[in-house]
């Protein structure tokens, strides 16, 4: 890859934003990162929920959303490559606001349920029959599945989930995910 201008990553250099997400490993996440290149999949310093939590801590550091496409072992495998990463979207200007989501009639945690299970079927296609199985144990969720899911509920439902919510309690089911999403909008003030 090329060297990036100023210009081509606003007021960051390439080596300021290797920096910014090595800090973002350290400050955030209270992940040690021993170099930039190191692999982060390898090492074990990516799973389910770390992967999650860099998301999360990326998207409102930088304020740009990551498409499922561009999220995987090429583009996060080190903090070199995800400050690459950063420094391409930011340079291509393709930060958008999320997608207004179609609110269904008001009827509580049976709706959300019922749109969290169609969800899994439409985005993932995966049919989850019991809304209180354990995801991972099922084989629903791995590290990348996990990811992907929260990515689309926050599409979908047009949030941003705080990191302090993310615990494996809150993921775990269909349920567990529904009352994560109603937390979620109550607290935005768009409730189900």
């Amino acid at each position: 890859m090329s060297s990036l201008s100023l210009a081509d990553v606003g007021i960051y250099s390439r080596e300021q934003l290797t920096r910014e997400v090595h800090q973002l490993f350290s400050q955030k996440l209270t992940i040690q990162v021993d170099s930039p290149r190191q692999d982060l999949f390898q090492t074990g310093v990516l799973d389910s929920t770390t992967m999650v939590q860099l998301l999360l801590q990326l998207e409102e550091r930088f304020g740009l959303p990551f498409p499922i496409e561009e999220i995987g072992a090429d583009s996060f495998g080190s903090v070199e490559k995800i400050a690459e990463l950063v420094a391409r979207r930011r340079a291509s200007g393709t930060a958008k606001p999320l997608a207004p989501i179609p609110i269904g009639p008001p009827g509580g945690g049976k709706d959300l349920v019922n749109v969290i299970q169609g969800l899994f079927v439409e985005k993932m296609a995966i049919k989850v029959d019991s809304v209180d199985a354990d995801l991972f144990e099922t084989g629903v969720f791995d590290s990348m599945t996990l990811v992907e899911f929260i990515v689309h509920l926050e599409q979908h439902f047009n949030l941003r989930f705080p990191m302090q919510d993310l615990e494996l309690d809150s993921i775990l089911s269909i349920v567990k995910l529904s009352e994560l999403v109603n937390n979620a909008m109550h607290t935005a003030g768009n409730g189900f």
